[in-house]
């Protein structure tokens, strides 16, 4: 999905146009990043969330004055903090676009157990994030994209399937825009779609790799997922 937003940015305003904002991209950077994460995987993330936003804060400063194309990424547990970001860049000229990730939560959880397993077998160490988190931020998915598309701040919104093809357009004017977001992400997160056997297949993979590292709370959490799985295609 990125990919793809970046070579469009790319492809209008030159090579290198383009800045990309993650708060997770600070975090390596931070001081007491390491040390935090060899004490426990779980915490160290929330232990520095407030540093690294100050410095995604100064890099949105940055751009906006140096009039970088942007892609700005985030996890969206928070519509209140999008729209305020999209006001800014408003403000200051930029047209805006939002993009969201509509897949089923059972390939949610699988694709951060899978980052933090690889983080284990690069670096020794990864940020586990915490279940509820997650489970959290993806149950109000829905309601917050409803949030973003009533505030009429974008110009569209772009909803992206698991592989990222976009799977539905919808521009700022159109009266429908609402519920034909929330019918298009309903679908993207069905049971009906999923391909079981292929996701059992990688929860299994994953499974033996955590095993592997020694990481038994996330063999735990994916064994916890395959049994959802499992219950799912039961029904």
């Amino acid at each position: 999905m990125e990919g793809a937003t970046i070579a469009a940015l790319e492809a209008d305003g030159g090579k290198d146009s383009v800045a990309i904002i993650s708060l997770d991209d600070y975090r390596p950077f931070h001081p007491m990043h390491r040390e935090l994460l060899v004490a426990d995987e779980e915490t160290a993330g929330a232990a520095i969330n407030q540093d690294c936003w100050l410095w995604s804060e100064q890099a949105k400063e940055y751009v906006i004055d140096s009039h970088f194309n942007v892609v700005q990424e985030g996890t969206f547990r928070d519509p209140a903090a999008t729209l305020t970001d999209a006001g800014r860049y408003l403000e200051a000229g930029y047209s805006t676009e939002f993009h969201v990730a509509a897949v089923h939560p059972f390939i949610s959880r699988l694709r951060y157990l899978t980052r933090y397993v690889r983080e284990v077998e690069l670096d020794g160490y990864g940020r586990l994030v915490p279940r509820e988190l997650h489970d959290h931020a993806c149950q109000q998915l829905p309601e917050s994209v409803a949030t973003v598309a009533e505030a009429g701040m974008f110009e569209a919104i772009l909803v992206h399937d698991d592989r990222g093809d976009i799977v539905a357009r919808v521009e700022f004017d159109d009266p429908d825009a609402v519920t034909k977001l929330m019918s298009v992400i309903s679908g993207q997160r069905s049971v009906e779609g999923l391909d079981f056997e292929g996701l059992l297949d990688e929860i299994e993979m994953v499974m033996e790799r955590a095993r592997v590292v020694g990481r038994d709370m996330a063999v735990g959490e994916l064994q916890a997922l395959r049994e959802d799985v499992l219950a799912a295609r039961a029904r």
